[in-house]
């Protein structure tokens, strides 16, 4: 069990890495072997991490199969800890897809924002508020993405070098930048 989990959680820095080819492959010897272990608990999680991949290597429809089956199986298990980042994936698979989706994609990450919030989880509110902030600002939408993302940030006491964290406060540094060499005098 451990050599299987250890295997997916390989695959999963891989994918954090941008090497998400290398983990593909991983990912699929892990969770065969997971499932033929009898094992159910965190699937969800799992398929959230191939999802991920697949959206990185443009294989959309796989990355589609992946975050359905993770939200099926999310429901029917209520194994609900993923289910916002499961919806937050779904949001920027709709992106990959087709600029055309950012309907579909705003909508997403407004479901996942939602879901976040019910279960009281900052760090996934974070991560959606960054997704939704950078759909906003290729719209123009720089003050409403500023708003909301320093709201999210504010929560913070710590771990200001996770990535998420990091994230936000570039995106929050740059748009002050960008705010200042327009209103030089503000």
């Amino acid at each position: 069990m451990w050599r299987i989990t250890g295997l997916m959680y390989r695959a999963g820095g891989l994918v954090l890495q941008g090497r998400a080819a290398e983990a593909i492959p991983l990912l699929h010897q892990g969770l065969d072997e997971y499932r033929s272990a009898g094992c159910g608990l965190a699937l969800p999680y799992y398929l959230s991490i191939l999802g991920d991949a697949y959206i990185q290597t443009g294989r959309f429809d796989q990355a589609y199969k992946a975050l359905d089956e993770a939200l099926t199986i999310a429901e029917k298990n209520e194994d609900l800890f993923q289910e916002a980042e499961l919806h937050r994936l779904m949001g920027e698979l709709a992106l990959a897809q087709s600029p055309g989706n950012d309907a579909i994609a705003e909508a997403r990450f407004e479901s996942a924002l939602a879901i976040a919030r019910r279960q009281q989880s900052r760090a996934w509110e974070l991560r959606t508020t960054l997704s939704l902030a950078r759909l906003w600002r290729q719209h123009g939408r720089t003050a409403d993405a500023r708003e909301r993302l320093a709201a999210a940030h504010a929560w913070f006491t710590e771990g200001f070098g996770t990535p998420d964290l990091a994230d936000a406060q570039a995106m929050l540094e740059e748009q002050a930048l960008k705010r200042e060499s327009v209103n030089p005098l503000d």
